[in-house]
């Protein structure tokens, strides 16, 4: 039920008791001065008639005096007359009232009593002397007539009230909807428009009351979060750009690294070239041999347009862009980036992702976060060894501070046979310009970045604790 017609109902309802009460209240005093008005008509009949009644009984005696009752009652509808004895002997006009009640009666000259063990009445006594002998004359009326008197009068003021009381309803309702029904709804509506993210609208209530404040407060409420949103996607936007900043910022980093195993890896493909266009320039070769010649050159130069292309790719900044593909080639194209480096240090790069594996990520993104763990494990190892990349699903909740319930996670792992992280380093590895690498070596922001780049993805990155040879570290992504 809508406020107005609450606040309507509750109107009416106060009404209808105030009237009720205002009914009850007239209905009683009308039936008490029905009363106060039939004990004074029954003292002034009473008194009219005592004078005729002795003087009728001193001239005929009884029959002549209740003769004249008779005649009296015959001209009443509504109250009996009749004579009786209240001396208290022992006589068929015996009063109604009984004759100890009736004592005070020559003193006080008329006594009027209400009798309800039947039909209501009121009975009233007026003293008249007989020949020294104490009589009266009983005068009884019904007194459900006053009350009909009464509750007439008082049904014509129900009525009136009902009528009444219907066009306050009908009045209260049509205020309480301009007043309080359409403000609200208005109210209601700029909530709703604020709850789905329409910040622009407005509610157009100019009063000087609650709910004009109120409207003027939610506008502003509006306005606010409009404003609030305004700066946090400019902070988010500035946020992203300086993370994008620090990931670019590390993958031309980990270029320069690579630099000398490129230029190793270009090495031999480009004396082979050299030694290839020297012998057909020479003249050394010619037909079939010259041909043969000219065909290796090509093939060296596509090795060589295949590893600077594989080195600009990993440089390149661009948009991240998840997308559901298999993990194996993002694996492998990034073992191959790194394959020159790992064999300056003899080390082995191994692959036991399936090509089963789905992932929902950001190639480039997750290219650059394996790059940095599989360089960091090459660069951690001071012999000769494997780096093995691994994944497969499981099940168990997120770490406290991403909270969440149990679910579903691709499991990637990272793992080397160097010396290993020292317990006292472990909790410092994510934190951004932290290394203990060599200076120059190493900016400290690699596996800073990793770690935000799997954040985004709603993941997390793990170290698994307590290994007796080498690291092993875990990425998390959402299965």
């Amino acid at each position: 039920m809508h406020l107005a017609r609450k606040l309507s109902l509750i109107f009416v309802l106060l009404g209808a008791a105030v009237l009720a009460g205002q009914i009850l209240f007239e209905l009683e005093h009308e039936i008490r001065v029905a009363g106060e008005d039939a004990r004074a008509d029954h003292r002034l009949l009473g008194r009219a008639l005592s004078g005729g009644v002795t003087a009728a009984w001193s001239r005929g005696g009884r029959d002549q005096a209740l003769e004249l009752l008779d005649r009296t009652n015959r001209f009443q509808q509504q109250v009996v007359v009749r004579w009786v004895w209240v001396d208290g002997q022992p006589t068929q006009d015996v009063p109604r009232i009984p004759a100890p009640r009736l004592q005070a009666l020559d003193r006080v000259g008329f006594l009027s009593f209400e009798l309800d063990d039947g039909p209501p009445q009121l009975i009233s006594y007026v003293p008249v002397a007989v020949n020294g002998r104490a009589g009266a004359i009983e005068i009884s009326e019904s007194i459900l007539s006053h009350g009909e008197v009464a509750l007439r009068g008082v049904r014509s003021v129900a009525v009136s009230s009902a009528l009444l009381g219907g066009l306050f309803l009908i009045a209260t309702v049509l205020i309480g909807r301009r007043l309080i029904g359409e403000p609200v709804q208005s109210l209601v509506q700029l909530a709703q428009q604020v709850e789905i993210g329409k910040l622009d609208a407005r509610a157009s209530l100019e009063r000087n009351d609650e709910l004009g404040l109120l409207a003027a407060a939610m506008n502003k409420m509006a306005r606010g979060r409009q404003e609030a949103n305004a700066r946090l996607a400019q902070e988010t936007a500035a946020k992203l750009e300086a993370q994008e900043s620090a990931r670019h910022a590390d993958r031309l980093s980990t270029v320069g690294k690579l630099a000398a195993g490129v230029a190793h890896e270009l090495g031999t493909p480009l004396n082979v070239v050299d030694g290839r266009a020297r012998m057909i320039a020479a003249g050394s070769v010619a037909g079939p041999a010259a041909q043969n010649s000219a065909r290796i050159i090509s093939e060296q130069v596509s090795t060589m347009i295949r590893i600077i292309r594989q080195l600009l790719d990993f440089a390149r900044r661009r948009p991240p862009k998840r997308e559901a593909q298999p993990l194996q080639p993002l694996v492998a194209r990034t073992l191959d980036l790194l394959r020159p480096l790992a064999l300056r240090r003899s080390v082995t790069l191994h692959s036991e992702v399936g090509p089963q594996v789905q992932a929902l990520v950001d190639p480039d993104g997750i290219c650059q976060v394996l790059t940095n763990l599989v360089m960091n494990s090459i660069q951690a190892m001071e012999r000769p060894g494997q780096v093995r990349i691994r994944a497969l699903e499981e099940s168990r909740a997120p770490p406290p501070h991403l909270s969440g319930a149990p679910r579903r996670w691709l499991r990637i792992e990272v793992e080397d046979e160097g010396p290993g992280i020292r317990p006292e380093i472990r909790p410092h590895i994510f934190e951004p310009f932290f290394t203990t690498k060599e200076v120059g070596e190493g900016t400290g922001l690699g596996l800073f970045v990793s770690y935000g780049i799997i954040q985004d993805h709603g993941g997390w990155i793990a170290v698994e604790p307590d290994r007796a040879v080498g690291a092993r570290l875990q990425i998390y992504l959402p299965a």
